[in-house]
C-alpha cells in the first residue's frame, strides 16, 4: 500500500490534519505515548546520574576523623620538652610511606603500606601490613 515510511507518515498527517476532523482523547493519547516515554526515560537517567555523583562525592569527602581520637607523634628532641604532634585518626587509618595512605611518612625505614590503625567494637587495633619490614 505505502512506497516507503515517508509516504505512510504523509498519509497519517493528511488524515489526521487536513480532513478537518478533530482528533479524540485516544488518538491523542495514542500518539504522545512515545513523547512520554522518552521524558521517563530521561527523567530517570538525570535521576540516577545525579545520584551516583552524590554517592561518589559523600565517599570521597565526608569521611571524617573519628571523634576524640588521635595518634600522638614525636621524635626523641620533642619527646623530652613534651611536644608532639597530633594525627587525626580514622575508623581506619592506613600509616605508611604512599601518598594514598592517610598518615604518610617520606622514611625509606617505612613499607609504602606499612600499618593499619582500625577501630573494632569500641577497642583500637594496629595490624601490620607489610610482609617484611625494611
Amino acid at each position: 500500500m505505502f512506497r516507503s515510511f515517508f509516504h505512510a507518515c504523509i498519509y497519517v498527517s493528511y488524515t489526521f490534519d487536513c480532513t478537518g476532523e478533530e482528533m479524540n482523547v485516544f488518538e491523542l493519547s495514542y500518539l504522545l505515548r512515545y513523547p512520554y516515554v522518552f521524558l521517563i526515560i530521561l527523567f530517570v537517567w538525570v535521576l540516577v546520574s545525579h545520584s551516583i555523583a552524590e554517592l561518589r562525592w559523600n565517599i570521597k569527602y565526608r569521611v571524617l576523623p573519628a571523634q576524640g581520637f588521635f595518634l600522638l607523634a614525636t621524635d626523641s628532641v620533642s619527646a623530652r620538652k613534651g611536644d608532639g604532634l597530633g594525627l587525626p585518626l580514622f575508623h581506619t587509618t592506613v600509616i605508611g610511606r604512599s601518598s594514598s595512605c592517610d598518615i604518610h611518612f617520606k622514611s625509606r625505614l617505612i613499607a609504602k603500606r606499612h600499618a593499619i590503625v582500625y577501630l573494632y567494637n569500641g577497642e583500637w587495633f594496629v595490624r601490620a601490613t607489610a610482609a617484611k619490614i625494611p
